[in-house]
């Protein structure tokens, strides 16, 4: 008699079937993801979000009354994200900044797929 524990073929099956499923609707959204970034750069959808909330408001008109906090919180996000300075430091970048980082610490493989999806955009271009 065998010490090693034997998996049903069927067992084997539905596993490799779901990780198969996995990818294909990864791959799914990273298409989808590439797509809506060609509409964006073609102008056929707005580059502009919007949304409320009392307390990130409020956070951003203190920040507005001081720059020199604003300007270090982009400087830091900058730094953490690897990102090189694209604007002046901001409320806007502060907002992107910040919605990147939590995208990328929160859940990576929606980061990744950005990042996907942008390599697929430059393939397609050339």
């Amino acid at each position: 008699m065998s010490d090693d524990i034997q998996v049903p073929d069927s067992m084997k099956d539905d596993r490799g079937s779901s990780l198969d499923e996995e990818a294909k609707a990864t791959e799914h959204f990273v298409d989808d993801l590439a797509e809506a970034m060609g509409r964006i750069e073609s102008g056929d959808v707005s580059k502009t979000i919007a949304f409320r909330d009392e307390r990130t408001a409020a956070l951003f008109q203190a920040l507005k009354q001081n720059p020199e906090r604003l300007q270090s919180t982009v400087e830091t996000l900058r730094s953490e994200l690897g990102s090189d300075k694209d604007s002046k430091g901001d409320r806007s970048e502060l907002l992107r900044l910040l919605v990147r980082y939590s995208i990328q610490d929160v859940t990576p493989e929606l980061a990744e797929a950005e990042k996907r999806a942008r390599v697929q955009r430059v393939e397609n271009d050339y």
